[in-house]
């Protein structure tokens, strides 16, 4: 069979179970890590944004905030949670670059956002009475918009299977 008589092969796969089998496209060291995925989010953030970006911990959370929402942005606008579940390309920030958004929902255990069009529980179970703390940081007016995000997801699993 010559090259132009074979079928083209589509791959059904999700995005973020090829990308967790492939984590050296995304990290220095092959291995996720929490900083990186940080540090990640920071760089987007400030890549894109037109206001001040700050970074915060709380009681192990890592908070990405802005004084403008990023997220409407670069070349992939998206709705509030769409740039969490594809992998989509990131021009601003380079060739062969992906948004952070997608990277951080793939590889951390717990991601909430919040914005103009509201907060939501991207991954994962946060409970408001348990993690008040938290709470309190992403309602603050001071931002339009904030991503948290809490440990590695070791389960392998989406915000489907949560």
């Amino acid at each position: 069979m010559s090259e132009e008589e074979r079928p083209i092969r589509l791959l059904a796969e999700d995005s973020s179970d090829w990308a967790r089998a492939h984590p050296g496209y995304f990290f220095e060291m092959a291995r996720p890590r929490v900083q990186e995925l940080r540090d990640q989010l920071l760089l987007g953030a400030r890549t894109l944004s037109q206001g001040m970006v700050s970074e915060h911990s709380v009681n192990g959370w890592c908070i990405v905030a802005s004084t403008d929402d990023w997220f409407s942005r670069g070349a992939a606008t998206q709705a509030n949670q769409a740039l969490f579940h594809k992998l989509q390309a990131f021009p601003e920030l380079g060739q062969n670059c992906s948004r952070p958004e997608f990277v951080v929902y793939t590889f951390a255990r717990d991601v909430v956002t919040r914005g103009p069009d509201g907060t939501s529980v991207v991954k994962g179970s946060v409970v408001q009475a348990e993690s008040a703390e938290i709470w309190a940081a992403i309602q603050s007016d001071a931002w339009q918009r904030i991503v948290a995000f809490r440990e590695l997801d070791t389960s392998g699993r989406d915000a489907a299977s949560s």
